[in-house]
């Protein structure tokens, strides 16, 4: 658990497996903005687009999937619902996995490529091999925080270090991590 909350605080992250192993890639946005992207999931998508193979099956969550087809690229699965909250709830990282994994069985797809922000990819990870999940996780994700989103806890390191260190304690006690 150390590792996950000096990972939420710094960003730096352990990189996991090859992409060349991967057969779909599975995107959590970050922040959340009244024109349904946002700054750090336009990041994200810019990160698929140039660093993932073209052929992986996406599978992103709603606001990485508008920057993607705003860059002139197509998803294969959206994963929606509503933003979550401060306190978890509606479409969190626990939901997007499960929502991925679901469509990721009915498909055959096993072994998913993880993008989301740096400080988040630590936790995410822990969560999608707890679901079952073999995920890579590649090198050079988004280290950005978005000042202008709509989930305060995403505009700025200190917010989200102290949402994390609260949060990975109580996700580990409800079987989350």
């Amino acid at each position: 658990m150390t590792n996950l909350i000096r990972g939420a605080l710094t960003g730096e992250y352990e990189p996991r497996g090859s992409v060349a192993d991967a057969d779909c890639a599975i995107g959590q946005s970050f922040g959340s903005s009244p024109d349904g992207i946002g700054l750090v999931n336009d990041r994200m998508a810019q990160f698929v687009d140039s660093d993932l193979p073209a052929r992986l099956y996406l599978l992103m969550q709603q606001e990485i999937a508008n920057a993607l087809e705003d860059q002139g690229s197509s998803v294969n699965f959206v994963i929606k619902g509503d933003p979550s909250t401060a306190v978890g709830g509606q479409l969190d990282s626990w939901g997007v996995l499960s929502q991925a994994q679901q469509h990721m069985m009915e498909r055959g797809l096993n072994r998913p490529v993880l993008v989301a922000q740096a400080h988040q990819i630590g936790r995410l990870t822990m969560q999608a091999i707890r679901l079952g999940m073999d995920p890579i996780v590649p090198e050079g994700l988004p280290t950005d925080f978005d000042p202008e989103s709509t989930q305060f806890w995403t505009r700025n390191r200190a917010l989200w270090s102290i949402r994390e260190a609260v949060g990975i304690p109580y996700l580990r006690l409800r079987s989350k991590l």
